[in-house]
């Protein structure tokens, strides 16, 4: 018998009924639903329980005629489980909205299960959400991720440690037919008391980072030199201009601290100055242009003249400033 606890999470009715038809397991907005004691409900008929006294529903001789009615089959062949959800007697008006949102929204139960999948998310992965609801989430990340995914999220769980939840960040997903590739990943936590559950919602990003190849393949032939730094003043761009002008390969500057690159007598400082540019807003130099004196690794100096720009960093709440230089 498969874990059935992310019933639970459901917010409409929802019920899991064996091959007659006979009520397995539901959470309580299903008892709610037919009016019936939740201690009652197990082994009962589900027609029975929907028709009315004295008949109606006319023709209702399976679950799939009933009306208002989704029967779903997230479990596996040989358990001859089903799942039936039902819009219930209020409609679900954050539901609706979801179902109807243009990004993927994806909401899983404290045992990792989906209780969610939009339209959006069956286009971005290519499942139909009868094959992903009520299976453990790890179906929709790469395969190589799979094996600690669970551990993973988990962690958060039990540790509170937040390091995705309210931020966004790209992330790589692996779609139905087996290609990968990256999304914006926007992850919230909600306790219930079934647990904690989690609803994440993913922007295919596809075009941006078509749109970001290119311009990093413009920037790698640009006659100046263009240094761009991460949240944490790493360099994560350095074009073959920029080794030329300060005589370092890419290889040595890389991943490293971006004072490197500035005067000794200002590298104590730097990231103290660019830190206050990202904290207050204030620009003083972004977006300008002015004369600064440089040192090249073999220890000369030259004046170049420099640009600064600023635009979001990959987990899209900090700036990644971006500077361009001219001998």
């Amino acid at each position: 018998m498969p874990d059935l606890r992310f019933v639970a999470c459901f917010q409409q009715p929802a019920v899991v009924i064996n091959d007659q038809d006979k009520v397995v397991h539901h959470n309580a907005a299903f008892a709610h639903h037919v009016g019936a004691a939740e201690a009652d409900l197990a082994g009962r008929s589900l027609i029975a329980l929907l028709r009315p006294p004295g008949g109606g529903l006319s023709g209702a001789g399976s679950v799939a005629e009933i009306a208002g009615a989704q029967v779903l089959t997230p479990f596996a062949p040989d358990t001859k489980l089903r799942l039936v959800c039902f819009e219930g007697v209020k409609a679900d008006h954050l539901e609706a909205t979801l179902e109807q949102a243009i990004d993927a929204v994806v909401s899983i139960d404290p045992q990792n299960n989906v209780t969610f999948f939009n339209a959006a998310a069956e286009a971005l992965w290519g499942y139909p959400r009868d094959q992903v609801l009520g299976r453990n989430v790890s179906q929709l990340v790469p395969a190589f991720m799979r094996g600690d995914h669970d551990a993973m999220v988990n962690r958060n769980r039990t540790t509170g440690q937040n390091r995705i939840v309210g931020t966004m960040r790209e992330v790589d997903i692996q779609r139905a037919d087996g290609t990968a590739f990256k999304v914006g990943l926007t992850l919230s936590k909600i306790e219930t008391g079934a647990g904690i559950c989690y609803t994440a919602f993913l922007k295919d990003i596809s075009a941006v980072k078509a749109a970001e190849t290119r311009l990093r393949q413009t920037l790698e032939q640009a006659l100046d030199a263009v240094v761009e730094i991460d949240a944490e003043n790493r360099v994560i761009f350095y074009n073959p201009a920029a080794e030329r002008l300060w005589g370092y390969a890419a290889s040595e500057v890389l991943g490293r601290n971006v004072d490197m690159l500035v005067p000794p007598a200002h590298q104590r400082n730097h990231d103290e100055l660019v830190n206050r540019n990202r904290r207050t807003g204030i620009n003083k130099i972004v977006g300008t242009s002015r004369e600064v004196e440089m040192f090249r690794k073999d220890g000369t100096r030259r004046f170049w003249r420099t640009s600064w720009a600023a635009r979001p960093c990959p987990d899209w709440r900090t700036a990644c400033p971006q500077t361009s230089w001219r001998s």
